[in-house]
């Protein structure tokens, strides 16, 4: 009985929020690019999006971990490498080829040095750079500790050192802002929803806390606003699960949707396309849209083709953040 009390996110209705979360994170980059009314709300929620990214993540990772153990940490990072580093450098190279046909001049330098600086050459691929740094490290953080309680304060200081360390260099506030979601799914796997709605509260108390007339800290009310929102979002879909068809189908290429979607925003502006605002964000989603679905097949057939030649089923890389029970 008090199972049915816990918080718990089934691979169907994750992948349909993936999908909900994909179309907010294009609505956002639309409303950054275009003066559509409609779309101007989403002009300043992209990290509460990215943040639903982060927290299922950060959930499939400790669902997994409690149901396999250690045994699931073998070949860990050489499985998030596959998983998102692998289509993360397809996507800078047809995005290089891209901007080669377009007439701009790029080097090897150029895309390897913006990598470290916070802009790096792929628009908007900084969250999967981040998940490079940040799922290995969870990773490593639960091989040392043997235990997830253990595992997840050691990763909360790791958090913190990241966040400092951005700052340091001038990262925008995109890139460690959301990821303590990460954070937030790994603690509430198996935990009752009742957890998940006092922290949602608490986070929401907080984040009044760090404004004006009290301490006015605009990076703390921004994180903390974006936690209590995140887990009220997820505790409604705990509580209501999704299925939804084409929301699944667009979930289950979340990651090449999200890595491809900067090259026609990039493209289809300027140079020989005069398009209004109306018919650029229209052309802008079909677009990417095509582009994940390829994307996601040709990634299949690569499977396909590993399974072939090795006869390792079992070891394939399963698709992008897919790590859901």
């Amino acid at each position: 009985m008090k199972q049915k009390f816990l918080f718990s996110l089934s691979r169907e209705s994750s992948c349909c929020i993936k999908g909900i979360l994909c179309l907010g994170i294009l609505l956002h980059h639309l409303a950054q690019r275009t003066q559509l009314a409609f779309l101007r709300p989403f002009g300043s929620i992209g990290f509460y999006f990215v943040a639903g990214f982060f927290f299922l993540t950060g959930y499939g990772l400790s669902a997994q971990f409690a149901e396999r153990g250690q045994q699931y940490l073998k070949g860990f990072s050489r499985r998030q490498l596959c998983k998102i580093g692998l289509p993360y450098a397809a996507a800078t190279c047809l995005y290089a080829l891209c901007c080669t046909l377009s007439g701009r001049s790029i080097s090897l330098l150029e895309i390897l040095s913006s990598q470290l600086f916070g802009d790096p050459f792929l628009p908007f691929s900084w969250y999967a750079l981040s998940a490079l740094l940040l799922l290995p490290t969870f990773g490593f953080c639960l091989r040392i500790a043997k235990k997830r309680a253990s595992a997840l304060l050691v990763f909360g200081l790791f958090l913190l050192g990241y966040a400092l360390f951005c700052i340091r260099l001038g990262y925008g506030p995109w890139w460690y802002l959301s990821c303590p979601a990460l954070l937030l799914g790994a603690f509430c796997h198996g935990r009752p929803c009742s957890t998940l709605l006092l922290f949602s509260l608490g986070a929401w108390l907080l984040c009044l806390f760090f404004r004006e007339p009290f301490l006015n800290l605009p990076s703390l009310h921004k994180m903390f606003s974006i936690l209590s929102a995140t887990a009220a979002f997820f505790l409604f879909f705990a509580v209501f699960p999704l299925r939804c068809k084409p929301l699944h189908w667009l979930g289950e290429r979340s990651l090449y949707f999200y890595l491809l979607q900067g090259i026609p925003m990039n493209f289809l502006r300027g140079g020989a396309f005069h398009l209004g605002d109306l018919a650029y964000a229209l052309l802008c989603a079909l677009a990417v849209l095509a582009l994940a679905a390829l994307a996601y097949r040709a990634a299949s057939l690569c499977r396909h083709l590993y399974a072939s030649f090795t006869g390792r089923n079992d070891k394939l890389p399963e698709p992008p953040l897919q790590s859901l029970k």
